[in-house]
């Protein structure tokens, strides 16, 4: 991939691999030495792995035995530095969500959300769902700056992994909540954060 960074850096895309464990790779929990590796090698990149059996994809090393050009050198956009971070943790269901037990916003459901401490928007948003649902998502996506907040949010499909729930003397247990329900409490401001600009990964 590191041959057209320049075209696939920022961007989401779609991988088709016969690799099945690559599809999820990047959310695995306490992953080995040698996985941590590569997650750390894609971590630069947006992308979805969907497996592709060898048998069915006749022209997989078509790439690979062509010489390739030059890596493209890419131009870093502009970092983003807000006060808050989020992350939306969903599936094809719903989202994960937990009770706040601790002020500020006592009592709010609420997705990964906290302090960006002076780091940049991806980086302290990777640290904050880390230290709140034991996962490494490295497949996210910017969805939208919530002004009332100044936060920062990004969603990540996390598929048929479950947070755990670590910061358990302020949060409570994460529960998966359903779109429709979802939408609603989003309707109703029962959320942190609220925006409507959340209702656009529905």
């Amino acid at each position: 991939m590191w041959h057209f960074d320049g075209y696939l850096r920022k961007k989401l895309f779609t991988i088709y691999t016969d690799y099945q464990a690559l599809a999820t790779l990047r959310i695995q929990q306490n992953p080995k030495e040698r996985k941590v590796k590569w997650i750390v090698e894609l971590k630069n990149y947006d992308f979805k792995a969907k497996h592709w059996p060898g048998n069915d994809n006749n022209i997989a090393d078509y790439l690979s035995q062509n010489s390739a050009p030059e890596p493209i050198n890419y131009i870093e956009d502009e970092q983003m530095y807000s006060k808050f971070v989020g992350v939306v943790t969903y599936d094809e269901d719903g989202i994960w969500m937990f009770i706040r037990l601790k002020s500020p916003m006592k009592e709010n459901l609420q997705v990964v959300f906290g302090k960006s401490d002076g780091e940049e928007s991806q980086t302290a948003v990777r640290r904050e769902a880390r230290e709140k649902t034991g996962l490494e998502l490295l497949q996210m996506r910017y969805l939208v700056t919530d002004q009332d907040y100044d936060c920062d949010i990004y969603i990540c499909d996390i598929e048929r992994f479950k947070p755990r729930q670590i910061e358990s003397e302020k949060t409570g247990p994460w529960k998966h909540y359903l779109w429709g329900r979802f939408s609603k409490m989003v309707r109703q401001k029962r959320t942190t954060p609220h925006s409507p600009s959340l209702k656009t990964i529905l």
